[in-house]
């Protein structure tokens, strides 16, 4: 690992915000709404923590990994946000469909921020970049980079 004064405040703020959530889920763990916030505080305190390991990373490839796991927490947000809205104002019970395709939509993107083929379409880091893979195209020539 190489130190770099940089992680300081991403390391102060990713301890913050797990002893926040233990915190909060040990007074409150019976409910749902608390889970929720909690679940909230743990993202992005997974993105900030994986933020920090990226800045102390040595090896690229190291790197690499780090970012994109602090990019999936960051990808699960606004399903959790959403969740706990609709919790929150008590409107779960309407929107439960409309919740369930907003994890399911969150979660494929956070695969394709690790990197990964999701439906036949390869991501690319950051998942802006899509390019059909040979599932879907047979016909197409080598994957394009």
């Amino acid at each position: 690992m190489l130190w770099t004064p940089q992680t300081i405040p991403w390391l102060l703020v990713a301890t913050a915000l797990f002893v926040l959530a233990a915190v909060v889920f040990s007074r409150q763990r019976a409910s749902r709404v608390a889970v929720l916030f909690c679940a909230m505080i743990v993202l992005v305190a997974v993105w900030f923590a994986s933020f920090a390991a990226m800045f102390l990373s040595r090896d690229a490839d190291v790197a690499v990994r780090w970012g994109r796991l602090g990019l999936a927490g960051v990808a699960l947000l606004p399903a959790a946000i959403y969740d706990f809205t609709t919790t929150a104002l008590r409107l779960y019970s309407k929107r439960q469909h409309i919740v369930r395709v907003v994890w399911v939509v969150a979660s494929l993107t956070s695969g394709c921020r690790r990197g990964r083929d999701v439906g036949g379409v390869a991501c690319r880091v950051g998942g802006a970049r899509v390019a059909p893979t040979r599932a879907l195209a047979p016909s197409a020539g080598p994957p394009s980079p």
